[in-house]
């Protein structure tokens, strides 16, 4: 048993020695619930820095490869979609359409152009007013 427990219990009364005992015993709790190595919490938090590090690059690894997809998709640069003269893929000319734009890209846009109130239609079957001028390239 904890010697200051011990003499707690023995001590009949209250007072001053008593507040001093209390006062030893949570001094001597504390110490005991010290850390060995002073620089624990600094590395408790270099982990999770380090744990948060993995996460986010994983994260924009993830989120490259979208874009990188979308571009595939849409025929467009996958470093910069045109939008950057100095890109060393494109120097600016890799907009969407500037490639040949993937065969799915028609369905995976076609639910979002339906809730616009839009619909695709292959160009072949556009007839009259309708038809998108051709190009004189």
């Amino acid at each position: 048993m904890d010697p200051m427990i011990a003499q707690l219990l023995t001590h009949n009364g209250t007072g001053p020695d008593l507040n001093q005992l209390l006062l030893q015993l949570l001094q001597n709790r504390l110490e005991q619930q010290a850390p060995d190595n002073p620089d624990q919490p600094l590395e408790r938090s270099i982990g999770r820095l380090r744990r948060k590090n993995r996460l986010l690059r994983r994260r924009l690894l993830a989120a490259n490869r979208f874009v990188e997809g979308l571009a595939r998709l849409m025929g467009a640069c996958p470093r910069c979609f045109g939008q950057d003269d100095d890109c060393p893929l494109c120097h600016g000319g890799g907009a969407p359409g500037s490639r040949q734009p993937a065969t799915e890209l028609a369905a995976w846009m076609q639910p979002a152009l339906e809730r616009l109130g839009y619909r695709l239609v292959p160009g072949e079957q556009l007839t009259g007013a309708g038809r998108a001028p051709e190009s004189s390239n």
